[in-house]
């Protein structure tokens, strides 16, 4: 596992999908330009993430609170 630095490969940007009503987010590397989505849109605890190309599919949406 890379050492933590902040380099951008390890920067992401929220990107807003549809309106503020129940808001999510698309996260993207800032380095690759890639989301962030479940391994195979797993539902279960644990399950890996990935980095994918840009699709706005439910298993790679995310809330903050």
């Amino acid at each position: 596992m890379p050492t933590c630095n902040g380099g951008a490969n390890q920067q992401f940007a929220a990107d807003l999908v549809g309106s503020f009503t129940g808001t999510k987010f698309m996260l993207v590397n800032v380095n690759s330009g890639l989301n962030i989505g479940v391994d195979s849109s797993s539902t279960t605890a644990g399950a890996g993430v990935v980095q994918l190309t840009g699709v706005n599919a439910a298993g790679r949406q995310w809330t903050m609170s």
